[in-house]
């Protein structure tokens, strides 16, 4: 069973896209571990329900990304980074992760699903390998940290 990082080739294209923004990159940065942004995981697991990647922005990416996509003021996600919580934002990023799904399973491999963060436990799963991040740079919002680590 095998799953790859999404190339950024393909990733940045599509995140912009569902956006609807321009976005830069910065490849190859170290990214946190999964614990320091537990509240902001997802899981991809296989057809048979195999842990196969975790995935997860910062607060900046998470919150940047969901007010981006709803189109919200800037200063909205600037307070939930801040520390005001903003249950509506984080659903939004929920939807950005989901669509990264498709740019995984583009790559080939086996087919992935999501399990968003409400059920990723990380003490339930296998230590992943080391991981891959990418600061994001999205027009107008901001730059926030998108990372993934493969099991």
């Amino acid at each position: 069973m095998s799953v790859r990082i999404p190339e950024t080739a393909a990733l940045i294209p599509l995140l912009s896209a569902l956006i609807g923004k321009d976005l830069s990159f910065e490849a190859n940065v170290e990214p946190p571990t999964p614990a320091e942004i537990e509240e902001n995981l997802t899981l991809f697991v296989s057809d048979d329900d195999s842990p196969m990647m975790l995935a997860g922005g910062d607060r900046a990416f998470a919150y940047l990304s969901g007010a981006a996509l709803a189109m919200v003021p800037k200063a909205r996600a600037e307070d939930a980074i801040s520390g005001d919580s903003d249950e509506d934002l984080m659903e939004n990023y929920f939807e950005v992760m989901n669509v990264i799904t498709r740019a995984v399973n583009d790559q080939g491999g086996d087919h992935v699903r999501l399990i968003p963060q409400a059920s990723v436990v990380l003490a339930d799963l296998p230590e992943p390998a080391k991981g891959a991040g990418l600061n994001i740079d999205i027009d107008k919002y901001g730059t926030g940290r998108l990372s993934f680590w493969l099991f």
